[in-house]
């Protein structure tokens, strides 16, 4: 049985042009969901970036409130030290 070189050549396109469309659908959807994923990526890193900010300011408040109650400290302990002073001087 001799097969007509014909068919084969359209059989061939055919097909050629079935894989060409299938392969443009599937750069489509790929490129559609490489898209949506660099929306949710960038999504996610703005909110990182924020939670980090808020971190960063809350840790500058506590260091500030450390700072302050260090000074407190330290006039208590002078006030003390005077106190002990003045004590010592009026006995």
């Amino acid at each position: 049985m001799l097969v007509d070189p014909r068919s084969v050549a359209v059989g061939y396109g055919l097909a050629t042009m079935q894989m060409s469309a299938e392969l443009a659908e599937l750069r489509a959807r790929m490129e559609a969901e490489s898209a949506d994923l660099r929306v949710r990526i960038e999504a996610e890193w703005a909110a990182l970036r924020s939670e980090l900010a808020a971190a960063r300011a809350e840790l500058r408040a506590a260091r500030a409130e450390l700072e302050n109650l260090k000074m407190l400290r330290a006039a208590d302990d002078e006030s003390a030290k005077l106190e002990f002073a003045r004590r010592q001087i009026i006995d």
